[in-house]
């Protein structure tokens, strides 16, 4: 049996990758994949027994267990179910699919667990603009709880170390670990859904033609609703237990704040300038050259930057730049939706003529 991780890591297209492999399931169960999508969260299902067991809860799991230890006997019996269904139907090949297994506390383990199933084990993953990362990871940690004191500035952003790639890099070989850039013009066809099962197909597993999902997936807010958000995360404790109802309203709340018609045309954040984009590239100089040295990728590793602002000026920066979002004209739009005021699903028509 051959299998096919792909490892993210975060922000990278993961969301795409998996909502394809979901919607294509038939076709791929078909073609004698094996896809262990069961339960309510199959992204962490084998992930969270190696992930970090001595920290809190995220929200996403805060809403089916109180404990950090019920995730894990959860992920536990992911495993041996997993284990018993590939003894049961001895599949050509798994593809398995999570983010979270880039960063892993515990990898060495993870990886005797899968060569226990087959060792002809191959890796996928992707790599980001530092610049795009750190806007996508603000616009994740505020819509995750985050408050101003727990976000990174551009001179604090750490770029994911090469650490995520490097042990499979040294267990199995560049010939089995492929690291992609996340960028249309180098993906296949622009689309990371594509260039991942062209990947898959490389590994030597036949695949037949798999459609992309439609409209973006996991999209950033507009400006406006992500330091709306920042504002009431004072009232939001993420890392807490026991409130699995206040998290399902908090996920309603950014369902809506993100499909609200009204919003649609409202400005993402965005860098004010081009200096704080190179900032970012240029912290991460390092891990881009040795991603771009390892994998043949062309990442920006910026400029040198010049001297810094003093961490009080970096701080006030970064609050100035986020909350210029927060403005009379852009409140008058995002509150009614925020409110799920009734009104905004009849357009921004009836909600001006009140």
């Amino acid at each position: 049996m051959k299998i096919i991780v792909h490892f993210g890591p975060p922000k990278t297209g993961s969301t795409a990758i998996q909502a394809a492999i979901w919607q294509n399931r038939k076709t791929l169960e078909e073609a004698g994949i094996l896809l262990p999508l069961w339960g309510h969260d199959p992204v962490r299902a084998l992930a969270t027994l190696y992930h970090h067991p001595d920290r809190p809860l995220v929200p996403a799991l805060r809403t089916h267990f109180h404990t950090p230890e019920a995730a894990m006997r959860w992920s536990e019996n992911s495993w041996q179910r997993l284990e018993r269904t590939v003894a049961e139907q001895r599949p050509h090949t798994l593809l398995i699919s999570s983010e979270h297994f880039a960063s892993l506390k515990d990898k060495e383990p993870f990886i005797a667990r899968l060569r226990a199933l087959s060792p002809d084990i191959h890796w996928i993953g992707y790599a980001r603009d530092a610049a795009s990362l750190y806007i996508s990871s603000l616009d994740q940690a505020i819509r995750s709880g985050a408050r101003m004191k727990d976000l990174e500035s551009p001179w604090e952003f750490t770029y994911p170390k090469t650490n995520r790639y490097k042990i499979y890099l040294q267990e199995f070989g560049p010939e089995r670990v492929t690291v992609r850039m996340l960028d249309r013009a180098t993906l296949d066809e622009g689309d990371v859904v594509q260039d991942f099962f062209n990947r898959v197909r490389e590994a030597g597993v036949e695949v037949p033609p798999i459609k992309s999902p439609q409209g973006q997936l996991n999209a950033s807010l507009c400006g406006a609703a992500t330091a709306y958000l920042l504002t009431i995360n004072y009232g939001f404790d993420r890392w807490d237990t026991g409130d699995g109802g206040t998290v399902k309203e908090r996920m309603a709340l950014i369902d809506r704040l993100r499909g609200a018609p009204t919003l649609q045309d409202m400005p993402r954040l965005a860098f004010p300038d081009d200096a704080l984009r190179n900032v970012v590239r240029w912290r991460a100089r390092e891990e881009l050259r040795w991603i771009n040295g390892k994998f043949g990728t062309e990442l920006d590793d910026g400029r040198p930057a010049g001297a810094w602002p003093t961490w009080d000026e970096q701080r006030g920066i970064l609050r100035d730049w986020i909350m210029g979002y927060y403005n009379p004209e852009a409140m008058a739009k995002v509150l009614p939706v925020a409110m799920n005021d009734p009104r905004v699903k009849a357009g921004a028509s009836a909600v001006q003529a009140a």
